[in-house]
């Protein structure tokens, strides 16, 4: 199914091409700059196993890709029925444009559709970053599950990894640990924030279509 096209003032919300590859990617990047998800950065645009809906914001003059949108979706055979599902991969918008509902509209266009397709259910990862937590919120959406996602810099055998990795005090067989990342339950954020250099709270958002 083709998503139908939303225009706005100038800018027009459609589905993704082939040819917008090289200018998603750069949007991505930008739009992730001032977020928590800013060294989550990638030189290539993923394809995706299961069927997909990919939808990108476009200024009508050049074409240039504003925001970005994609929902993964697949078959979960349930004990009697059989229901579909979807991720959020990606969701972002440029700086500048960000009042312009534009990840909004892109969702809305992406909801027909996923519902055309039989999807139910979409569930999506975010971080602490108070407007996308909000936008998620507004649009309805419910957090599901939260955890810490922690950042440690370090050497075996020093703070903080001695106190993280008790019993380790000699050099790792391939050489010095210099970052250290992992997950944790959120009741261990005050004992952590001693450890860390970093922190988010993640939350799992879900929405019944």
């Amino acid at each position: 199914m083709t998503s139908p096209i939303q225009k706005l003032d100038g800018i027009s919300v459609r589905p993704y091409r082939d040819s917008d590859e090289k200018n998603w990617v750069n949007c991505r990047v930008q739009a992730f700059l001032d977020s928590s998800y800013r060294d989550d950065v990638q030189q290539y645009r993923e394809e995706y196993e299961n069927p997909s809906v990919r939808i990108v914001a476009v200024r009508d003059q050049d074409q240039q890709i504003l925001g970005f949108l994609d929902v993964e979706y697949c078959s979960e055979q349930g004990p009697e029925t059989v229901e579909k599902h979807g991720v959020l991969w990606h969701l972002g918008v440029l700086p500048d444009y960000r009042r312009l509902k534009l990840a909004h509209t892109m969702w809305e266009v992406a909801k027909l559709e996923l519902k055309a397709a039989g999807v139910s259910r979409v569930q999506a990862w975010t971080q602490d970053d108070t407007a996308a937590n909000l936008w998620y919120l507004r649009q309805g959406w419910k957090v599901t599950k939260s955890y810490l996602n922690v950042y440690v810099r370090g050497l075996m055998g020093e703070f903080p990894l001695k106190d993280l990795l008790p019993g380790i005090d000699r050099v790792w067989k391939y050489g010095h640990i210099r970052n250290f990342n992992f997950e944790a339950p959120l009741e261990y954020r005050s004992e952590l924030e001693k450890l860390s250099y970093r922190m988010h709270e993640v939350r799992v958002y879900e929405i019944e279509l």
